[in-house]
């Protein structure tokens, strides 16, 4: 931390292209899944703070989920105590209950569907708010 493009590429063996750019934040998704996250991980996100690309602010790197469930449960024997920072609020099956557990270099979230509620569909990578 923090991320660069270059950094999330070598770490997660892939290439990101640019998707959009909405004046704050420059938006990349991974053009391919490399066959070690293959049936694991079905996209790849890159946020990062425009104009300057930097990891700062609401930037983050998701994984979207595939593959076998992991429950709240499974991902807290994994990772310990987890702190909810968004409720679903039952306006959709597509809302995310997202869960946070903070580390030194930044914070891991942990997002579970409505549709499925008891799987783990995405995990992100963000900076260490203060």
């Amino acid at each position: 931390m923090p991320l660069t493009v270059t950094s999330a590429q070598e770490a997660l063996e892939i290439s990101l292209v640019a998707e959009a750019n909405d004046g704050a934040y420059a938006h990349f998704q991974a053009l391919a899944i490399p066959s070690v996250l293959e049936g694991r991980v079905r996209a790849v996100r890159l946020m990062l703070k425009s104009p300057a690309l930097r990891f700062e602010g609401h930037s983050a790197l998701t994984l979207e989920v595939d593959g076998s469930c992991l429950t709240l449960s499974d991902v807290r024997r994994q990772v310990g105590e987890l702190a909810l920072i968004q409720p679903a609020r039952g306006r959709s099956l597509d809302e995310f209950e997202v869960w946070r557990v903070a580390r030194p270099w930044g914070a891991l979230t942990f997002g579970f569907v409505q549709r499925q509620p008891d799987c783990l569909a995405r995990v992100g990578f963000h900076r260490q708010l203060n």
